[in-house]
């Protein structure tokens, strides 16, 4: 499975907030960015049987982690949305992210109760793997 890694995920905030920033910038928090990162890919099931739910849980947990512990001085929730994005397609599963699908995705990330488990089960609903 392909992960992001900090420095990508610093990328992808450069890209939605149209900044520069490098991994040792001030207004990064890089420690917490590693964090957030590890913890995604700590989260394992079965890596044969359940490697579509694995990677969208794996996906699920960084995107909660980023909206929620705000490493970036702003746009967090964007970020975390592409970067679990990013991350899905860099794996194969691809989401239709129309209007109503970044609406659903946000209220999701903004709701204090959603959980790990949920926001893989929507991952799972609203993407689909690569015919290739």
């Amino acid at each position: 499975m392909n992960k992001l890694t900090p420095e990508q995920i610093i990328f992808v905030y450069n890209k939605v907030t149209g900044q520069n920033y490098a991994t040792d910038s001030p207004q990064v928090n890089l420690k917490k960015i590693k964090s957030i990162n590890e913890e995604a890919w700590k989260h394992t099931a079965d890596g044969t049987k359940y490697e579509h739910l694995n990677i969208q849980s794996k996906a699920a947990v960084m995107c909660l982690e980023l909206s929620r512990q705000k490493p970036f001085p702003n746009n967090n929730l964007k970020t975390a949305m592409l970067a679990s994005i990013t991350m899905l397609e860099l794996n194969g599963i691809y989401i239709k992210l129309d209007d109503d699908t970044a609406r659903q995705l946000s209220s999701l990330l903004i709701d204090c109760n959603t959980d790990y488990d949920e926001l893989a089960d929507w991952f799972k609903t609203h993407t689909l793997k690569s015919m290739e």
